[in-house]
C-alpha cells in the first residue's frame, strides 16, 4: 500500500451472525471504551489509557484491493472527496434541524425515536461541530491503523482489532486523525443510488468517516453500543440512542432506512 494512515477508535467488520447490542465488542481486548461524555468537549489525562473506538463494517470485497491499487495522491483526492460530500450532507440535516418542519421530525424519530426540541438543539450542537472538525481534515490525517498510531493517538493500552476498518482515539481532539484499516477499501464509496440519489442502508465508506468523526469528545463522544444501521434501527427505543456512532452517522449523511421505521 501506499500510504500510511494511524489512530485508535474504530470501526469494526459487521457480523450477520449477531443479533443485539455488540456487549462483548465493548470492551475490546479488555480495554473498555471511554463511557460518551455528549458533545461537552472534555478531555481526560492525556496519559491515561484511552480506549479506541471501531467501526465495524460489511465488505464483499477482500480487504485491501482498492486500496494496493491507489496510489498516494489518488487516496487522497478520495478522502478529501468524502469529507466534502459529507460536509454537504451534514449542513443539510442542519438546514433541516433549523426549519423543523414535519420531514425534519420524522427523520428524527425514525433514527432516534424522539422529535423534541431538546434533541433538535443536541443535534445542532453536535452537527456543527461535526461540520467544523471535517473542514479541518486533510489527507495527512488519514493514517495507519497500526499499534504506534494508537499510542501516539493518546490511546496507550489498546491494541490492532484485525475486524476494524477505521478507527480514531476520541480523546485526539487536537489532531483528529483517523486510522484507516484495509477492510475501509473494500466498503462501498457511499451507498448512493444512481436512479434517485438516495443513500440506502448499509456501511460505506462514506457512513464510515462520519462515524469517526462523530467519537471525538468535542464533537458528539459517540459510542459503539450498536453496530450497523439495521441494528442502529432495530434498538432504536434504547434511551442511549442518540449517542451510538452508527444512528448519528446514518441520520447526518441522510440514510433511508428499511421500511418498517415509516
Amino acid at each position: 500500500m501506499y500510504f500510511n494512515i494511524p489512530g485508535p477508535l474504530g470501526v469494526r467488520e459487521h457480523s450477520n451472525n449477531h443479533d443485539g447490542p455488540f456487549s462483548n465488542k465493548f470492551f475490546h481486548n479488555g480495554v473498555h471504551q471511554s463511557p460518551s461524555q455528549g458533545s461537552d468537549g472534555a478531555v481526560g489525562d492525556l496519559y491515561f489509557p484511552t480506549p479506541l473506538a471501531h467501526k465495524i463494517a460489511n465488505s464483499d470485497i477482500s480487504a485491501g484491493l482498492m486500496c494496493e491499487q491507489l496510489s498516494e495522491a489518488e487516496f487522497s483526492v478520495l478522502v478529501m472527496a468524502l469529507c466534502q460530500d459529507a460536509i454537504a450532507l451534514a449542513e443539510q440535516r442542519q438546514a433541516e434541524l433549523q426549519h423543523w418542519d414535519a420531514a425534519a421530525k420524522k427523520r428524527t424519530w425514525i433514527w432516534f425515536n424522539s422529535s423534541s426540541d431538546e434533541l433538535r438543539d443536541f443535534l445542532l450542537k453536535g452537527i456543527a461541530a461535526t461540520i467544523v472538525s471535517l473542514r479541518a481534515l486533510r489527507a495527512k490525517d488519514f493514517v495507519q491503523y497500526s499499534e504506534e498510531n494508537i499510542n501516539l493517538g493518546s490511546c496507550r493500552g489498546s491494541v490492532v482489532d484485525p475486524e476494524a476498518a477505521a478507527s480514531v482515539c476520541p480523546v485526539d481532539i487536537t489532531n483528529k486523525r483517523i486510522m484507516i484499516a484495509p477492510k475501509f477499501c473494500g466498503l462501498s464509496r457511499d451507498k448512493r443510488n444512481p436512479y434517485n440519489g438516495e443513500i440506502g442502508d448499509g456501511d460505506s465508506q462514506l457512513l464510515t468517516l462520519v462515524h469517526e468523526v462523530t467519537h471525538f469528545k468535542d464533537v458528539f463522544g459517540s459510542n459503539d453500543n450498536f453496530y450497523s444501521t439495521f441494528r442502529s434501527i432495530k434498538y432504536v427505543e434504547d434511551p442511549g440512542i442518540r449517542f451510538n456512532a452508527d444512528s448519528l452517522a446514518a441520520y447526518i449523511i441522510g440514510t433511508n432506512p428499511r421500511k418498517e421505521r415509516y
